[in-house]
């Protein structure tokens, strides 16, 4: 659920990073999540003359996005992958990260139009809390996710999305790791 529904995917734009020994942060503003990826109405075709108007497809009006990550122990090269070999130091990351945004999309006046993504009209906001822990032998990772769009054109709700994902790994022998992932996502809408 993390990489379809709350990651931004690839976007463009400038950014800034700054680090010390234990903390680092990131804040870019980009070309938005979802960029050109879809038109704003599920399963629509820009070029398909039933959505002529869906003039905005592919571009968002503003997009921020940041991260910031505390390492409490640990060194940060062993937190480029999600699994701690037998041997490797213990290490704790702890992070948080947002995306927010407005979308350009104008809507083609059709009732049902729903904002399937980044670039619909309306603002969305995305956000996380995780955890990694390295244990030499074993590795354990959860995260919250959420995501909210509002402010929608006809007087839509909001809608609410979020999800958790756990995710542990433990080397059986130095070359075979069992691992196990559970995640879980809701979604509440509320438009009529």
């Amino acid at each position: 659920i993390d990489s379809a529904m709350f990651n931004t995917g690839w976007t463009q734009g400038i950014q800034a990073n700054w680090n010390n020994d234990n903390l680092r942060a990131m804040v870019s503003y980009n070309d938005g999540a979802n960029n050109a990826n879809l038109g704003s109405i599920s399963g629509s075709n820009v070029n398909d003359g039933a959505f002529a108007n869906n003039t905005g497809s592919g571009f968002v009006q503003w997009a921020f996005t940041g991260r910031v990550e505390f390492m409490a122990f640990g060194n940060w090269a062993q937190f480029d992958d999600l699994t701690s070999f037998r041997g490797e130091a213990a290490g704790l990351l702890v992070g948080g990260g947002i995306n927010w945004q407005r979308g350009g999309q104008q809507g083609n006046g059709f009732a049902n139009n729903v904002p399937a993504n980044g670039n619909a009209d309306g603002e969305f906001f995305s956000w996380t809390l995780d955890a990694t822990g390295d244990l030499g032998v074993a590795n354990i990772f959860a995260a919250w996710m959420m995501n909210t769009s509002y402010s929608l054109p006809g007087g839509q709700g909001d809608i609410n999305s979020y999800g958790v994902v756990v995710q542990g790994g433990y080397f059986l022998t130095d070359d075979v790791e069992l691992f196990a992932r559970w995640e879980w996502m809701n979604t509440e809408n509320s438009n009529p």
